[in-house]
């Protein structure tokens, strides 16, 4: 780690933390528990999921953290609100899910 490297992580340490304190994680996971369905609203997690993924095990000079984290969690938190306010996650993802006949 160069000394410029090592800088500019402490300088940004303060803010990525505040950053990873905003992010509503169980938002964030309800909708990557979509990611995998083979449908258009599993695209959109899988999307999701692999942004973050990507900023998360990038290099801070090619990616910072903070905007990747804060546009998941408002595309999250969007997700969550064209969601029926009744229902948790689970029958969400149930409800969503394309049945098959037996």
């Amino acid at each position: 780690m160069s000394d410029q490297e090592l800088a500019s992580a402490l300088v940004s340490a303060s803010a990525v933390l505040r950053c990873l304190e905003g992010v509503q994680w169980g938002v964030l996971d309800g909708v990557a528990a979509f990611a995998g369905r083979g449908d258009s609203v599993g695209a959109r997690a899988e999307r999701l999921v692999q942004d973050v993924t990507r900023a998360a095990r990038a290099d801070e000079f090619v990616q910072t953290l903070p905007p990747v984290l804060e546009a998941a969690n408002e595309r999250a938190a969007a997700a969550n609100a064209r969601r029926k306010p009744t229902q948790s996650w689970a029958q969400a993802r149930r409800a969503d899910t394309p049945r098959t006949r037996a």
